[in-house]
């Protein structure tokens, strides 16, 4: 539990960043906005990761948070 704890706050702290982002009117907002999402997913699934118990149920949360990487580190 004590090692879920940053990946929890890391989730929450890049929603509400994403949120802010929503309401900018600048150019840039989506790419920061796809961004933010991504890393929130990427750390949601790492901490889900963590706190799974089974094999299939830590391999769908590596499996989800491989999306968020994939999306993550694409950045253009």
């Amino acid at each position: 539990m004590l090692y879920t704890l940053p990946s929890l706050c890391a989730t929450a702290i890049a929603l509400g960043m994403a949120i802010y982002c929503w309401h900018l009117r600048s150019s840039g907002r989506w790419l920061c906005l796809i961004f933010l999402v991504s890393t929130a997913a990427w750390s949601f699934g790492s901490a889900m990761k963590l706190l799974s118990t089974d094999l299939p149920a830590a391999l769908f949360w590596v499996n989800s948070q491989s999306i968020g990487i994939a999306v993550a580190q694409r950045g253009e």
